[in-house]
């Protein structure tokens, strides 16, 4: 594991909320940031004729040249994904220009995609970054990542390796699930169905939106519905994708092969006890140099629900995200 010498300050759960599943739960519903509708919306063109749709609301001090961070959500999120929400509201706020990526066929892009959005989706992630650096020609960029949208975020930092792409010259992932395969047979445990049938009703009400528009997803039956994720990524995500079967899908889309070929400044937070990602992927994976690898007892999955602290509320996922991205900033200035 790399990193081990940097310092992050401990995340330290209430004492009514310890261990991964009330940490998940209690984190998606606890009141935060409410959505602001003051966006602008940029398509971006897909690979097939696919568009996705960023949401971009600057700061009023912002000026070309600075710092812009995408973030991009997780299974079944969107824009309005409270974690996405907050994160977004917290970096405006230290002046930060914030784009908010609908993934393909997610949130605003509902009706612009034939092709589904998948884990391993990083040429959409690609498409983003080109996109930003044609708006902010100036502008560094820090891609922020959430569960499958930090999965995405690892895979394209991977990939470009040392070649550079657009202004991309940061990454920070929480909770991704560089280990498809481990996930899904995780999901399939009886104490993890709870989430299971959570992301499975988002997806098949997506799938459900889309055939109305799409033929080719209209060809595939609903039903006998999927009881698991993978079953549903077997008989849609995999055929619709261009993956021989759900294996195929998983082996190419799992980030984890590729975190050794990073050489950007990267942070990965996951937690120990968190219920959807298992942590034993991130003890056995080969990590770069420029990848810190910061893993917590607690926090569950994008839970982090803290006691008061340095930070100025309970939501310490949400600042170690913002301290990063500063911390870019810095960076950057150092060596100019």
């Amino acid at each position: 594991m790399n990193g081990s010498s940097r310092y992050l300050p401990p995340f330290e759960p209430l004492a009514w909320l310890k261990g991964g599943n009330r940490q998940t739960i209690v984190g998606t519903y606890w009141p935060g940031e409410r959505y602001s509708r003051s966006t602008t919306l940029h398509q971006v063109e897909l690979s097939g004729g696919d568009q996705l749709v960023m949401h971009d609301e600057p700061p009023e001090t912002w000026r070309e040249g600075q710092r812009v961070a995408a973030i991009f959500h997780g299974l079944g999120g969107s824009h309005r994904s409270p974690y996405v929400i907050r994160t977004a509201s917290k970096l405006r706020s230290r002046g930060i220009r914030t784009v908010c990526v609908d993934m393909r066929g997610y949130g605003s892009g509902v009706d612009l995609a034939a092709k589904p959005g998948h884990a391993g989706r990083s040429e959409d992630a690609a498409a983003v970054v080109i996109r930003l650096a044609e708006l902010f020609p100036s502008s560094p960029l820090t891609l922020v990542g959430f569960s499958l949208g930090a999965n995405i975020v690892l895979k394209l930092a991977g990939e470009t390796g040392t070649e550079t792409l657009g202004n991309l010259d940061s990454c920070w992932a929480a909770s991704p699930p560089i280990d498809i395969a481990q996930c899904a047979a995780n999901m399939r445990q009886k104490s993890r169905q709870v989430y299971s049938r959570a992301f499975l009703r988002n997806l098949i009400r997506q799938v459900r939106k889309q055939r109305r528009r799409y033929e080719e997803i209209r060809q595939i039956e609903l039903h006998p519905m999927p009881r698991f994720v993978d079953e549903f990524d077997d008989r849609f995500t995999a055929p619709l994708s261009g993956f021989r079967d759900v294996h195929h899908y998983y082996a190419e889309a799992s980030s984890a092969p590729l975190l050794r070929n990073i050489t950007i400044p990267t942070q990965i937070i996951a937690a120990h006890d968190d219920p959807i990602v298992p942590i034993d992927a991130f003890q056995t994976v080969e990590v770069s140099d420029t990848v810190h690898l910061h893993t917590t007892e607690s926090g569950g999955h994008l839970g982090y629900v803290g006691r008061q602290s340095i930070d100025p509320d309970r939501r310490w996922l949400d600042w170690r995200a913002v301290d990063w991205v500063l911390e870019q900033g810095l960076r950057a200035a150092e060596k100019q």
